[in-house]
């Protein structure tokens, strides 16, 4: 990477930094020490490449680790945060085998950094984000993650998180508040843990459709939308309106997880949850299984063994000896459905509604199971992403985007009072409609002091694209399908996802396209674009040429760098048996 490519990004940045190396360092011989920094920086490498993260650099014993350079993803925040806890138990594993009183503390910050090469060495992450995260991570506790504000945004909820007051960082006015991350939330929750979810706006038809659907006809619906869209929010409003109206129902979620490629996932993850147990390893395997042979039914013990050994070989369980080893491979699959026919079936006695989410990052055997599935008795939702293959023979549902009234009504309650008319407006416009967008749109105004009024109204214009949203908007773009669109393969849609780097360019200069509409005599200083009939997120119609030559000469997502030149193009990197399992006892 020469420095022509280098690139303005919304990145996740980790330090984490040995506590009691000092000391082990003064005692030990330096080869010695070397062997063991070695061999733990080892482990520290896998856990962070394992969440899709880059090590960036390794000083002494501390580790630099980017999330979202060179490959964004959705979850950078996520991603790190799960890193970091990871490397918590790294060392805590090494030390107890070594008794060296070795600990590890943790800081990540999220924010915008220029990517590039420094005197021809690899890429690095430069900019007041880094000293920011390397500033928490040397106030953290040993044992301990502290994260930023910006992170926690990007978190969702998904971590249950501990206040820790404002820190002071060099060469900032403002101090940087902190948070200690507690643990992971079981499964993913409904809202983001910093207040309570916003309004169910906008998807009231599609909730009564949803609703009819699968009380009608039961089998299996394939809700479809794009990130951000509302497919988890909806899917959660269905679960609660299906167990108000069909109490003793078997109601619950499994999830496929992204980088975690286990067969049958989001299966598995129900399972799991039925039983309590959480791991993979042959004592779980062996609850699993003692779990599955108290609920399947079966004529005799060997055949109720037989049923829950395939299921739970299917979810990537080591079973030695089990007997259904010895199906020939041509009947095996027919086998473990019919297995897991018999005990959703039995488990759905009163009626049931599985959720299954996020399908997009599911491995083929899902898609196959739940079409085999589909003439039970009772409901399936499976949630996945536009362009990711599930069997066509599933109930299609695609969910759109909110209309402009019902984006506004959603930042209305985001905000917790009424907004005017120009600012509901803008926040359906800008956001293309975006559940998701709207609401990080609203608190970033929000937080940046930028409303004001009553009801509220944009006092001035935000300068740049919530970093929130960053990481995302990069993702989006560099995703197969983004491609797809740009090469003109696909009918453009109304997602944001068609012209990211648009949206950043246009947040971050403040300034609107040339010959859209003029703004409003109290934006009109602040340069922002005025709200127009379609997305600010995507390209005027009028201009052929914005997509993929933006696309291309932008990078993936990359922000414009304030010389003018613009960055490189970034790279992202048959018929089920009724019989066969019975029979395969002697």
């Amino acid at each position: 990477m020469t420095g022509d490519t280098r690139e303005r990004r919304t990145v996740t940045i980790l330090f984490s930094d040995l506590s009691g190396f000092t000391r082990l360092s003064e005692r030990m011989d330096p080869e010695e020490v070397q062997d063991l920094v070695d061999a733990l920086f080892q482990r520290f490498r896998a856990a962070i490449e394992s969440e899709g993260g880059t090590v960036d650099k390794f000083i002494g014993d501390a580790v630099m680790a980017v999330f979202g350079a060179p490959v964004a993803h959705e979850d950078d925040a996520v991603r790190a945060v799960r890193a970091g806890r990871g490397l918590l138990d790294e060392v805590a594993e090494f030390d107890a085998k070594r008794k060296l009183g070795l600990r590890l503390r943790v800081g990540i910050n999220t924010g915008e950094v220029l990517w590039g090469a420094l005197a021809g060495e690899k890429a690095t992450a430069m900019g007041d984000a880094v000293n920011v995260a390397q500033r928490i991570e040397s106030t953290a506790a040993p044992g301990t993650v502290l994260v930023s504000r910006a992170v926690e945004r990007g978190l969702r909820g998904k971590f249950l998180l501990a206040g820790r007051g404002e820190i002071r960082v060099k060469g900032r006015d403002e101090p940087v508040e902190v948070m200690e991350v507690v643990e992971e939330l079981a499964g993913q929750t409904e809202h983001r843990a910093d207040g309570p979810p916003a309004a169910f706006v906008g998807r009231e038809a599609e909730l009564a459709r949803l609703l009819e659907r699968v009380e009608d006809r039961g089998g299996v619906v394939h809700l479809e939308g794009e990130a951000g869209i509302g497919k988890s929010r909806l899917a959660a409003e269905l679960r609660r309106e299906f167990r108000e109206r069909h109490p003793g129902a078997w109601v619950t979620t499994g999830r496929a997880l992204e980088g975690m490629r286990l067969p049958l996932a989001a299966f598995g993850d129900i399972v799991r949850q039925e039983a309590g147990v959480s791991g993979l390893d042959r004592g779980d395997a062996d609850r699993i299984v003692a779990f599955l042979v108290s609920q399947v039914p079966g004529e005799s013990a060997t055949q109720k063994e037989n049923l829950a050994h395939l299921i739970a070989i299917s979810l990537g369980y080591a079973v030695p000896g089990a007997r259904v080893r010895d199906i020939e491979p041509a009947h095996f699959a027919a086998e473990t459905q019919f297995a897991w026919r018999q005990w959703l079936t039995a488990r759905a006695a009163r009626g049931a509604l599985l959720c299954l989410e996020d399908l997009h990052w599911a491995d083929g055997a899902t898609g196959e199971l739940l079409a085999a599935l589909a003439p039970l008795p009772f409901a399936f939702v499976a949630t996945a992403r536009p362009g990711h293959a599930l069997p066509a023979a599933l109930d299609r549902f695609p969910l759109g985007d909110l209309d402009a009234a019902a984006a506004g009504r959603l930042g209305a309650s985001v905000l917790g009072a009424p907004v005017d008319e120009e600012l509901a407006r803008f926040l359906g416009e800008q956001s293309g409609g975006n559940p998701l967008y709207v609401e990080e749109l609203a608190r970033y105004l929000r937080e940046g002091k930028l409303l004001d009024g009553a009801p509220l109204r944009l006092a001035a214009a935000p300068g740049r694209v919530p970093d929130t949203l960053g990481g995302l908007l990069v993702a989006r773009l560099a995703s197969p399908r983004a491609q797809t669109r740009h090469q003109g393969r696909e009918r453009p849609g109304k997602g944001l996802l068609d012209e990211a780097p648009v949206a950043a360019r246009r947040l971050r200069r403040g300034a609107g396209d040339r010959g859209s509409a003029p703004a409003p005599a109290r934006l009109r200083a602040n340069r922002f674009p005025a709200p127009r009939r379609r997305a600010a997120f995507l390209p005027p119609r009028s201009d052929p040429r914005r997509g993929v030559r933006a696309a291309d000469e932008e990078g993936a997502g990359a922000a414009p760098r304030r010389g003018g030149r613009p960055p490189g193009v970034a790279h992202s990197g048959g018929r089920p048996s009724s019989e066969g399992a019975s029979r395969a006892a002697p």
